[in-house]
């Protein structure tokens, strides 16, 4: 995602929508680590990829971020929905000095592309967080759906942090 600046993170939602524990929120500077080093949370069903963002550094002209998430090991019955949200580490700058921001969500096991979406005039916006979205479990369905929103907001992490707990 376009900027040194920018920082991916998911909230891992209960069925109520808050994170049950701390380690549902999955950042940079997250307790929990796979291997030693990838962010992840308590489970590591949901982490920080650096492997997968320098990958696809190399393949575009853009700094990356990746999270990957393991849906044949999260417990639906426990987890209702992964919201992703990015947000501009440094406040002052804000989304305002980016044209656009690119999200891809794919398989990485398949190869296969879910979406990508591309969010344009951020430089007239004055907020510092994007709200990327949801996977969000169809037990109808039995399976994951992701649900775009692309809608930057005012607020940091606190301000997620507030609506998910």
């Amino acid at each position: 995602m376009g900027d040194d600046n920018l920082d991916l993170a998911a909230f891992i939602l209960n069925e109520t929508g808050k994170i049950a524990s701390y380690s549902d929120f999955v950042y940079y500077n997250s307790k929990y680590k796979i291997e030693g080093k990838f962010p992840s949370n308590l489970e590591g069903t949901v982490f920080l990829a650096e492997e997968h963002a320098l990958y696809m550094e190399e393949h575009t002209d853009y700094n990356c971020e990746a999270i990957c998430i393991d849906f044949d090991r999260i417990d639906a019955d426990k987890v209702s929905a992964i919201k992703l949200v990015s947000c501009n580490y440094d406040e002052e700058r804000a989304f305002k000095h980016l044209d656009s921001v690119e999200v891809c969500i794919c398989d990485d096991g398949l190869k296969e592309v879910w979406g990508e979406f591309i969010v344009n005039n951020l430089n007239k916006s004055k907020g510092n967080a994007l709200d990327i979205g949801s996977f969000v479990y169809d037990r109808g369905k039995g399976s994951w759906i992701y649900k775009p929103k692309m809608v930057v907001q005012k607020g940091w992490w606190n301000e997620f942090i507030n609506i998910y707990t």
